[in-house]
């Protein structure tokens, strides 16, 4: 009796010893997957604040650039046509244009101010904002002047537009160049993230 009874027992020890191995390789997989899927969260969160916030932003500021560009440009050229006599149709149809583009501007503004910003980029923000306040309302009487009196009078009135757009066009580079230097910071920053979750990951199963 005793001794089947020992026989039982080693066979248990022995049952016992054969299973620790294949649940220790469980839990070890089971631990690799967690920090693989944690290392695959974090590269999520980098590449999405990356595109969210530093992409996004990114491209509303050369948006807003293009847009004051191209609407300086075209009240140049509205004067021009003005001035040669084109047709009332095409210059309302240009003033229109130039009008969509300032509000455009104005918008583009508006909406940088819902992403976040440093301290630095604030203080632009608000700068840009006076002045394209300042640059739509010149830019709007010089319109106004060349359609009501002539292209002359308007000529003179671009002086004060001028200098409006050169200073609304070096904040908005100014804010794109900031931009861009939290973008690169932004990007090293999620590489080193993510490096650093996969480094983890190899020595775990290295």
């Amino acid at each position: 009796m005793g001794s089947a009874l020992s026989g039982i027992l080693s066979r248990i020890r022995l049952s016992a010893k054969i299973f620790i191995a294949p649940v220790l390789v469980i839990l070890f997989l089971i631990g690799a997957a967690l920090l693989a899927g944690e290392t695959l969260s974090v590269q999520r969160n980098a590449l999405s604040s990356l595109y969210n916030v530093t992409y996004q932003k990114t491209r509303t500021t050369n948006a807003t650039i293009d847009s004051l560009t191209s609407g300086h440009a075209d009240l140049y050229r509205l004067l021009n046509w003005r001035a040669n006599g084109i047709a009332e149709a095409k210059l309302q149809g240009l003033e229109k244009d130039v009008t969509e583009r300032m509000a455009a501007v104005t918008r583009n503004i508006t909406d940088l101010g819902a992403f976040r910003l440093s301290d630095e980029e604030k203080t632009l923000l608000a700068t840009a904002r006076d002045s394209a306040t300042a640059y739509v309302k010149s830019g709007s009487k010089v319109m106004e002047v060349g359609r009501v009196l002539d292209v002359a009078e308007a000529v003179s009135f671009m002086v004060d537009t001028e200098q409006r757009f050169d200073s609304l066009r070096a904040t908005l580079n100014r804010m794109k160049a900031v931009d861009e230097v939290r973008g690169r910071a932004a990007y090293d920053q999620a590489v080193t993230d993510a490096d650093g979750g996969q480094q983890v990951f190899l020595i775990m199963v290295g």
